[in-house]
């Protein structure tokens, strides 16, 4: 993936994860069945890192006390869309591509299974209707590379009118992974955050390290931390 060097942090929120991979059980690290075909093992593997990063996404929220617009159930999907391709970056272009399409494949046949009524997800709960999590993953993959991928929508059946714009998708989820990896931190310490001041209509921000029980917000507009307090 272009400019890997240029992001250390995302190299150092890669090795946390891998290390928690290895510690997720002895099962992870078993090799696939030999008599399974080879399109089969990749389709339960990667449907499998999807379903754990999606939880560890749930974790890094909560752990790392990150910012959430909209459903958690929808960034922990984004987050682990976007670890895979963080992972599967050295990987060869065909095998990473092979992989991204098993779980769009996956969902686009969860979204198509009959269901009863008792197991349908209610337009109430946290999680997205299975055809909106497949429309999701889809262009999300699609935007990683709409150029080299032009043929996933027509295959994938992802409509035009959303396909237009998930080169947009694709790249706010970047921006957002790009923001974690800097800005998170071991809770047990702190964390990077800003420090804001207004004043006389002019705005200040200054980074720091802050635990999370100093976090505060003062009478004269600053919002912030302790230790920015200080300076």
């Amino acid at each position: 993936m272009a400019g890997r060097a240029a992001h250390p942090p995302l190299r150092r929120l890669r090795h946390l994860l891998l290390a928690l991979l290895l510690l997720a059980g002895p099962g992870a690290a078993e090799p696939p069945v030999p008599q399974l075909p080879a399109h089969i093992v990749r389709f339960v593997v990667a449907n499998g890192e999807f379903t754990l990063l999606h939880e560890m996404g749930h974790m890094l929220i909560a752990e790392l006390d990150l910012p959430v617009l909209g459903r958690e159930e929808d960034a922990a999907d984004q987050l682990a869309i976007m670890l895979l391709f963080l992972f599967h970056e050295d990987l060869p272009q065909a095998e990473r591509d092979a992989r991204m399409l098993a779980i769009v494949d996956y969902w686009r046949l969860e979204s198509q299974r009959p269901r009863r009524v008792e197991e349908r997800v209610p337009a109430w709960a946290t999680h997205a209707l299975d055809e909106q999590r497949f429309y999701n993953i889809a262009c999300l993959v699609y935007g990683s590379d709409t150029q080299r991928l032009d043929w996933l929508p027509r295959v994938a059946g992802l409509p035009m009118e959303r396909a237009l714009y998930c080169d947009q998708e694709y790249l706010q989820a970047r921006k957002a992974l790009d923001w974690t990896a800097r800005s998170g931190a071991s809770p047990s310490r702190g964390r990077h955050c800003t420090c804001t001041t207004i004043r006389r209509r002019r705005m200040r921000s200054t980074p720091c390290w802050c635990a999370r029980a100093a976090w505060t917000t003062w009478p004269d507009g600053s919002a912030g931390c302790s230790p920015c307090r200080a300076r």
